[in-house]
C-alpha cells in the first residue's frame, strides 16, 4: 500500500513531464504506455471514434459551436503535425495510421462546422 502511494506521484510527475509539450518522448516506460492507452481511442474503427468525438463535444457543450469546431480542429491538426502520435512502438504500429485517418476525417467535418456522427443543425 505505501509502495503504491509513493509510486503514484512519481508516475504523475513522469506523465506531466511527457505532456509538457506536444513533442512527446518515445519509449517503453510506464508513462509512455499510460499516455498511449489514453490516446488509443484515436486509432479505433470510425464508428467508435465517432462516439468519442460526440462525447468530447458533449464535454464542451458550454462552448459555442463555431468556437468549438475551430479550436478542436487546431488541437487535432497539432497531432497530425507530430512525427508520431503514439509514444510506444507497440501502439504506433497498431494505431498510428488509423488514428491519422480518423483525425483527418474529423478535421474535415469540423472545418464544415459538423461533429462526426452527430445530427448537425448548423450548416
Amino acid at each position: 500500500m505505501s509502495y503504491m502511494m509513493l509510486k503514484v506521484p512519481t508516475m504523475r510527475n513522469k506523465v506531466q513531464n511527457c505532456l509538457k509539450n506536444l513533442q512527446l518522448s518515445f519509449g517503453c516506460g510506464d508513462e509512455h504506455y499510460f499516455i498511449d492507452i489514453d490516446m488509443a481511442i484515436l486509432g479505433q474503427p470510425w464508428d467508435v471514434y465517432e462516439g468519442y468525438a460526440n462525447s468530447i463535444r458533449e464535454e464542451y457543450k458550454h462552448t459555442p459551436h463555431s468556437d468549438y469546431c475551430s479550436r478542436r480542429a487546431e488541437v487535432l491538426t497539432s497531432f497530425l503535425q507530430t512525427s508520431r502520435i503514439f509514444c510506444t512502438q507497440l501502439f504506433n504500429s497498431e494505431y498510428e495510421a488509423i488514428a491519422r485517418q480518423n483525425i483527418g476525417k474529423e478535421i474535415d467535418s469540423l472545418n464544415n462546422y459538423k461533429i462526426p456522427g452527430m445530427f448537425n443543425l448548423v450548416s
